[in-house]
């Protein structure tokens, strides 16, 4: 009986160590989360204003000639009777209006466009979507990395609403992935973000997508943000998204 409950006490112990050990990995795997997200436009020059060191005029050239001869002391002055002439106002120039300082060239990439098409087979561009910020996302349902980061794509989209596109698009190549067996994984999962599918693989050869998932970030001018490869975790996508907003 002893031996048994000393045997029970061990296991409890060594449970508790692992439970302990797995709450801290889990900590510091959060804590230590490497940066994913490929940023772009970084590093563009400001522009110079003017001078202060340049003077408005020469201090070298004298107001007035100091050579020339002053007036003939003997010339009768002004009567000074005589009212004076009324004193004639400096021409008012027109002012011009201030300008604007003019915005330092955009370095970051531009979106480029693709036609995919949805689960009724219409065909959508990206550039339908410009106006709004937009996560763009290339994934299959047969990709494991891709499978672990959609939980937190749909929340994120039943968070934001209207406010971020949500462009998920699916490799459709017709052989490893169709547009059945796509939709019955969404389906499946209860997963509610829009899906394209790129049954035509244009989006994938002009983005030049070889690893999924992709993630893309691009503001609502239609310039890429940020490029993320590989599956991301919650935090990852709200730092792409804090970029486009």
């Amino acid at each position: 009986m002893n031996s048994k409950l000393k045997l029970l006490s061990v296991l409890l112990a060594f449970t508790l160590v692992l439970g302990s050990a797995y709450v801290l990995y889990r900590n510091l795997g959060t804590e230590n989360e490497p940066n994913q997200l490929e940023t772009f436009g970084e590093g563009s020059g400001s522009q110079q204003g003017e001078n202060p060191t340049e003077p408005s005029t020469n201090p070298t050239e004298p107001s007035t000639n100091p050579t020339e001869p002053s007036a003939d002391p003997t010339e009768p002055s002004a009567d000074p009777t005589e009212p004076s002439a009324e004193p004639t106002e400096p021409p008012t120039e027109p002012t011009e209006p201030p300008t604007e300082p003019t915005k330092p060239p955009r370095t970051e990439p531009k979106a480029m466009d693709f036609t995919v098409y949805d689960a009724q087979g219409n065909a959508v561009d990206l550039s339908d979507y410009i106006g709004k910020p937009i996560v763009l996302n290339f994934w299959a349902s047969w990709c494991g990395p891709c499978q672990s980061e959609m939980p937190d794509f749909n929340a994120k989209y039943l968070e934001l609403g209207d406010a971020v596109t949500f462009l998920m698009v699916n490799m459709t190549d017709g052989s490893r992935e169709t547009v059945k067996t796509a939709s019955n994984f969404i389906s499946r999962n209860g997963y509610t973000f829009p899906v394209f599918y790129d049954t035509q693989m244009d989006a994938a050869a002009t983005y030049g997508v070889s690893s999924l998932p992709t993630t893309y970030f691009i503001d609502a001018e239609g310039y890429i943000m940020a490029r993320a490869v590989g599956a991301i975790s919650a935090k990852t996508l709200q730092q792409g998204i804090d970029m486009i907003t």
